[in-house]
């Protein structure tokens, strides 16, 4: 199974593959309507079969469960919501870690933690 992992945001949704195994940031892309043409082509180019998009269970998430059923009616892929805490804050030490500038958003490192959690 091949993977597309998301981690939703209002302004920003950070995406990550896995492929075989090996996941892989692809980017942070703005919260705007032709974010379904990137996710699109990232499905066709990767054979995708599954999306795993990161929620907060302690909280409501109406705009995250929106999001997800937009992917699940729009790319009639399995979905899974998969645990999210921590891995922005995760992320950001990664990035600072590994001398990344301060102005690198952390979303797509984000959704590869969220890929991991389901993948390992």
């Amino acid at each position: 199974m091949n993977y597309l992992g998301v981690d939703y945001g209002q302004k920003n949704i950070g995406l990550a593959i896995a492929v075989k195994g090996i996941i892989s940031p692809i980017g942070t892309f703005p919260n705007r309507p032709n974010i379904y043409a990137t996710i699109l082509s990232l499905i066709e180019e990767y054979q995708i079969t599954h999306i795993a998009i990161g929620i907060t269970p302690s909280k409501n998430n109406p705009q995250i469960k929106k999001f997800a059923q937009s992917l699940k009616s729009r790319f009639n892929l399995d979905l899974t919501f998969v645990d999210e805490n921590t891995t922005t804050r995760q992320a950001q030490e990664y990035l600072v870690q590994n001398q990344h500038p301060k102005s690198t958003a952390p979303d797509a490192i984000a959704a590869a933690i969220i890929l991991s959690r389901i993948i390992i």
